[in-house]
This record gives structure tokens, sequence and C-alpha cells, in this order.
């Protein structure tokens, strides 16, 4: 499955963006990252301070491995928007849709009054995913993948 995924990725609109001070080659605005509290370390976090139960949202770009090389997982990366912090992805990693999110926090204030997000921009990870409350808006990397090829109109 993966290498098909890496194939697809790679075939998606690609743009340079400056990242950490460098000139970088991305999928620009990949998706919205759900950083969240991690069990096991090796999977990899933007965010160090996050409780469990909680997640970050983060918009990030997607970089692919350089030209040449293979394209295992650890070979691309995730690049935070608003930092330029660079990731390697993981197959446990998970992603929202950018425009999923953006309605979805409008529709969250217009039916609550407040934002979902608090000060320091954590959310509870139950508002998207709770198996009690059939609640499941997370998606894999291949999910994203797939998702952004029908947005470019390859899929």
């Amino acid at each position: 499955m993966a290498s098909t995924t890496f194939a697809r990725a790679e075939a998606l609109k690609t743009e340079k963006v400056i990242a950490g001070g460098v000139e970088v080659t991305v999928v620009k605005e990949f998706a919205i990252f759900i950083d969240t509290h991690r069990d096991q370390p090796h999977v990899g976090m933007f965010e160090s301070d996050i409780h469990r139960g909680t997640c970050k949202p983060t918009l990030v770009h997607l970089r692919p491995p350089p030209s040449g090389v293979t394209g295992e997982w650890s070979d691309w990366a995730l690049i935070a928007e608003a930092t330029g912090a660079v990731l390697p992805l993981h197959s446990k990693h998970k992603f929202v849709d950018k425009h999923w999110y953006q309605r979805w926090v409008m529709d969250y204030i217009m039916e609550n009054g407040e934002a979902p997000v608090g000060d320091k921009g954590f959310l509870f990870t139950t508002k998207l995913r709770d198996a009690r409350a059939g609640v499941y808006k997370l998606r894999s990397f291949r999910q994203m993948v797939v998702e952004r090829q029908i947005l470019e109109g390859k899929y």
C-alpha cells in the first residue's frame, strides 16, 4: 500500500516555500496535522507539551523525499506552516482536511458561542475522535493523499 500511496503523493502539485530560512519544494498546505500525546515517542510530534486527551491542530506542508530516493515513510516530512519545524512522516500520523476543519470551527462557534480551540491552540481529541459518540473525523496519510488528488482533479 505504501508504495502506491507514495507514488500518488509524488504526483501532487508542488510549490517552493521558505521553511526555516531555506527554500524547499512542498505540497503546500497539505492538511491539518493532528498533533496528539504519544505513548510511542518514535512516532514524533511538533508540540512536546500535549497532554493525554488533547491535541493541537497544525497546518502542514508535505515535503517529498529528494529526487531519486525510494520514498520510505521517514524520507517524507511534514513542515509546520507557522513555524517551519520539520517532522519526519510516520504511518501513525493523523490528519483532517483543511477546508473541512475551517467549516467545522465556524459551525462550532455558531452553535456553541465559543471556539473549540483554547488559548494555546489545543482542543479535546474527543471533538475529532469519539467511539461512543460515533465521531471519527481523523484521516490517514493515504486518505489525505486521495482527497488531495480529488481536489487537484487527478483521481
